[in-house]
């Protein structure tokens, strides 16, 4: 069910098809950030969000709606919120000067299945025009511990396929998964070569040709 909105809506017609067969995502309706903290500090039992009336340092102001792009590092505690917004503590990403890195994890029949991390290059850490991409094995970025919360929250959070933005604080070392995309569409040409990329891609691209074209015999051709 590809609708890129927060907030998902589908139709009886769509509704009516989901009684019979495969679609996609189409139990994965609201993927807004204040979703994202609630079932994330369920599975792994602690958060990122914040009272920014009481709390006392940096914060991150951003938009609770999804593909907002308007996050900025505000000082707490405040006068009022901004309606529509949350408040999450600021984590320390910031592996060098001026150089922050996240994790971006595909998600596939609500494991993880892919991994990718991004260097992003400059002053501002929340601008991802100017930043570099490794494909990588999500065993290297993420303990068994981990992947298997993560696959935990995928399932509690009813993704089918899409993308969780991840990051890993380097004040208590631990990941939190802060943002999700059910449309993923990122470019593999996007990405910086190394020797082991071409493989990694092919192997997820068999990944999901599986899961999109060999579901079974007789839906893959209903599947959305």
């Amino acid at each position: 069910y590809w609708q890129d909105k927060t907030y998902k809506s589908p139709d009886n017609k769509i509704l009516k098809l989901s009684a019979d067969t495969k679609i996609i995502n189409i139990t994965c309706l609201d993927i807004s950030k204040e979703r994202v903290e609630k079932t994330f500090k369920k599975i792994f039992g602690y958060g990122s969000f914040m009272d920014p009336y009481t709390f006392k340092g940096k914060a991150v102001q951003k938009a609770n709606k999804n593909a907002v792009k308007d996050s900025q590092i505000v000082s707490c505690p405040i006068s009022e919120k901004k309606h529509g917004y949350i408040y999450q503590r600021l984590l320390s990403n910031e592996i060098r000067p001026s150089i922050f890195e996240e994790y971006r994890a595909l998600i596939l029949d609500k494991r993880i299945s892919f991994c990718h991390f991004n260097l992003i290059i400059g002053d501002n850490q929340f601008d991802d025009h100017n930043q570099l991409s490794f494909c990588g094995d999500y065993h290297d970025f993420f303990s068994q511990e981990e992947i298997t919360k993560i696959n935990l929250f995928c399932e509690e959070f009813k993704i089918d396929y899409g993308e969780l933005d991840i990051i890993r604080d380097s004040d208590d070392e631990k990941i939190y998964i802060i943002d999700i995309a059910t449309t993923p569409a990122r470019n593999p040409s996007e990405m910086s070569r190394y020797d082991d990329t071409e493989k990694i891609l092919k192997i997820h691209a068999k990944k999901i040709q599986k899961y999109f074209f060999l579901l079974t015999e007789n839906q893959r051709n209903k599947t959305i």
